[in-house]
């Protein structure tokens, strides 16, 4: 193509060039190509909303369990929660008779003392209580425990009567009569009990408190005041 070039008039612009008619009546200009620019599709923004939406997400669940955290710490701290005791102040034989072929007849009467030292924890003892007294491995007496709500740093004393009728044996009864004459008889008592805590007006589900008490004690007699010379107490609970 011809390209003619405009004059310059002092004026300090640029010369620009004038397109020149070939003849045809189409003036052509200075052909310019423009490539086809690629469009790139972006997820830029998607992406963005679904950081933020995950951001807050973390921010509320640490939020959560910061104060989870805390209340549960205020909770216990409140609370103060101990573990109640149990002694077994005394124990009366009523009746310990030998029948035919060495079997048992018992009834023992024994005193319990339940002690609740929490300020804000009441605790109900429900039933199907068990109360079990052994000598060496064989059962002697069975018992229930009473029903009872005990209020908030109270002590509670009861009574409780086992009994039974137990095939004692030949052997057996010649430890029973040894360990008689040496004043030191081994029993183990058992206890298991459903308890539920109340801590305010909130109550846990029925747990199972259970004790085992190992005594020796002097004589077995009935009618006769029994010495407790030791006392060992093991205990455990079964959410």
């Amino acid at each position: 193509m011809n390209v003619q070039y405009a004059k310059s008039y002092g004026d300090g612009k640029p010369v620009v060039p004038i397109p020149e008619n070939n003849g045809n009546g189409i003036i052509q200009g200075p052909s310019s190509h423009r490539g086809n620019v690629p469009r790139h599709s972006s997820c830029k923004s998607e992406s963005d909303g679904s950081c933020g939406c995950l951001c807050w997400c973390c921010c509320l669940l640490l939020v959560f369990m910061f104060g989870l955290a805390g209340v549960l710490i205020y909770t216990v701290i409140s609370l103060d929660p101990k573990p109640p005791s149990y002694k077994f102040n005394k124990i009366e034989v009523r009746k310990f008779e030998f029948g035919n072929e060495f079997s048992l007849h018992t009834q023992i009467a024994i005193t319990i003392e339940a002690e609740n030292p929490n300020r804000n924890i009441r605790i109900f003892y429900g039933n199907d209580s068990m109360v079990a007294m052994v000598y060496r491995g064989t059962i002697l007496s069975l018992g229930n425990l009473p029903v009872f709500y005990q209020d908030k740093e109270n002590s509670t004393i009861f009574d409780v009567v086992v009994e039974g009728v137990t095939s004692f044996g030949y052997g057996l009864h010649s430890k029973l009569v040894k360990d008689t004459n040496s004043g030191q008889i081994p029993l183990i008592i058992f206890i298991k009990v459903p308890a539920v805590l109340q801590a305010w007006t909130m109550d846990t589900k029925e747990l199972t408190v259970y004790i085992q008490c190992n005594l020796v004690v002097d004589s077995l007699q009935p009618d006769k005041k029994v010495d407790i010379i030791s006392a060992q107490y093991r205990y455990n609970v079964k959410f």
